[in-house]
């Protein structure tokens, strides 16, 4: 019972979680630097967003995973 919604917590909310953390980062970072002389503000604030993206799909694939196990 619980290894399906480890299977699919691992297949879905993991990939998609370090997927959306990475794109974030990248797209904060680029626009960011544009509007700040110093890195380590961008970088920061970058990094924040990236983690809250990763939170949220991981969050959202062990939600999904539990809807999926009931079945």
């Amino acid at each position: 019972m619980w290894s399906q919604f480890l299977r699919f917590f691992l297949v879905f909310g993991v990939p998609f979680g370090v997927i959306a953390g990475i794109m974030v980062y990248l797209i904060t970072y680029s626009e960011m630097v544009k509007h700040y002389p110093e890195k380590d503000y961008p970088r920061k604030l970058a990094l924040k967003s990236a983690l809250t993206a990763m939170a949220f799909f991981l969050l959202v694939g062990g939600i999904i995973g539990i809807f999926v196990m009931k079945e």
